[in-house]
């Protein structure tokens, strides 16, 4: 008889093994729930009416990893996570990943930050604006072939900043491709409807482009801004500014920081 798939097989059963393997080293069944909420987009209620009505374990799974799956790093089962190619894959043993750190007593946070306070930038640098991204895990498409990757993240968010204050319009998207041998280009393009710092109605587009390398910390990006704002304009024209991306809850968080010039050899 063929060996099942873990993706064919009954979710409950597959959460039940976890369930039973965090309580067995004193974690619980709502860190269980946490960890799936965080890297499947999945809520409490969401997901147990799925294992209730008998789906299968890799239904639980968008089709694409969300940007928290994707940080996940490390070796589980002696399979490196990061270097699975099959997109459900990889978000499984994510999972299990998580789940098996958490039973030898990590902190899920560290693990996968989602609260303000884990993803604080330095007390020296201050952002200019930070970005509050919110990502439906049931919407993210895209595909995996020989030749490479594409994923299309569609999302909403919101600033409120001294600079701007606004909403994200409908449309935004953050387009991820991987081709083989080379890191993952990340590409957002959004666009706020709000007020400048004047309160001033205006729009502010948003280009942030970056490469997802592998390397520990948030993602790095390079922002373009364009705005019919004279306010914006006069703060932003003949200067550069870079970006960090940050896993949050239910999403991530964007922070915007002025670009400091490199000091020339003898500053």
């Amino acid at each position: 008889m063929p060996r099942q798939s873990v993706t064919d097989m009954p979710a409950g059963r597959l959460y039940e093994a976890l369930a039973a393997k965090m309580e067995k080293h004193g974690r619980t069944r709502e860190e269980l729930d946490e960890v799936f909420r965080r890297l499947t987009g999945l809520e409490n209620a969401a997901l147990h009416d799925r294992i209730n009505e008998g789906a299968d374990y890799g239904s639980l799974f968008p089709k694409a990893p969300l940007p928290a799956a994707m940080e996940v790093k490390g070796v589980v089962c002696g399979v490196r996570v990061e270097a699975l190619e099959d997109p459900l894959m990889r978000q499984i043993r994510a999972v299990d990943l998580v789940v098996d750190k958490l039973a030898k007593g990590r902190d899920l946070d560290k693990l996968l930050p989602s609260t303000p306070a884990d993803i604080a930038p330095a007390p020296e640098e201050t952002p200019l604006m930070s970005f509050a991204i919110d990502i439906d895990g049931s919407k993210i498409s895209g595909f995996s072939s020989p030749e490479g990757s594409v994923t299309f993240i569609p999302f909403t968010g919101r600033v409120d900043s001294p600079l701007f204050s606004g909403e994200i319009m409908p449309g935004a998207a953050d387009v991820q491709t991987e081709m083989p041998g080379e890191a993952r280009l990340l590409t957002a393009r959004y666009l706020f409807r709000g007020t400048d710092g004047e309160g001033k109605t205006c729009s502010l587009y948003v280009e942030n482009v970056g490469r997802l390398t592998g390397e520990p910390g948030p993602i790095r990006a390079t922002p373009r801004f364009m705005t019919d704002s004279a306010f914006l304009t006069a703060r932003f024209r003949g200067r550069a500014f870079r970006s960090e991306v940050h896993g949050r809850e239910g999403g991530v968080k964007i922070l915007i920081f002025e670009q400091k010039p490199v000091p020339e050899k003898g500053d």
